[in-house]
């Protein structure tokens, strides 16, 4: 949204981004169509499930649950874990879409799409397996630095996927509330 509404934005928040060529993501839809067609598009898919969050939950040492790669604050992740509308899994077709998007989203048309003056905040933990714990967030950063987006980074060595529930939760939020003020100065 922000590639087409951009220019009514004040900045853009990215936060627990990473960043993957097309080839990617091409690569990422071939299971995904399989399971489709396997499972049907509105029915979710044990392989997905373990491509994804199950492979995430293995890169946590020491873990507790299948959902401590999202946070290293066990009460956040016990909240998590105890939400009904928490955990599920996705179906087949918004794999799909989400893979598709992504593609779209993360390619360097998609990403110059997004106005030349707009402001970015890239936020994300250094120990999210969801971005390679981090790498994935820093290839964003240098696309948006060689594409010359006004940018500010932060990232949280212990920080995981969701970094606003973890412990370093203040330091994030008074991360956004610094650039918020310098975004509307």
């Amino acid at each position: 949204a922000a590639e087409q509404l951009g220019d009514t934005l004040a900045g853009l928040v990215l936060c627990a981004s990473d960043y993957h060529p097309g080839a990617y993501y091409r690569l990422m839809g071939l299971p995904v169509r399989f399971e489709r067609m396997r499972q049907g598009k509105r029915h979710p898919s044990p392989v997905i499930r373990k491509l994804t969050f199950g492979t995430w939950a293995t890169r946590i040492p020491e873990a507790t649950t299948e959902f401590d790669w999202l946070s290293g604050n066990p009460e956040e992740v016990k909240r998590y874990i105890d939400d009904p509308l928490c955990g599920f899994d996705c179906s087949t077709e918004t794999w799909m879409q989400l893979v598709t998007a992504m593609r779209r989203i993360q390619s360097i048309a998609g990403l110059s799409e997004l106005p030349e003056t707009l402001p970015v905040l890239l936020l994300g933990g250094e120990q999210d397996p969801m971005s390679d714990n981090g790498k994935g967030m820093m290839a964003l950063e240098k696309v948006l630095h060689a594409m010359k987006q006004p940018l500010q980074t932060h990232f949280w060595p212990e920080g995981r996927h969701e970094i606003l529930n973890d412990h370093c939760r203040a330091e994030v939020e008074q991360a956004i509330i610094d650039w918020l003020a310098e975004c509307t100065e």
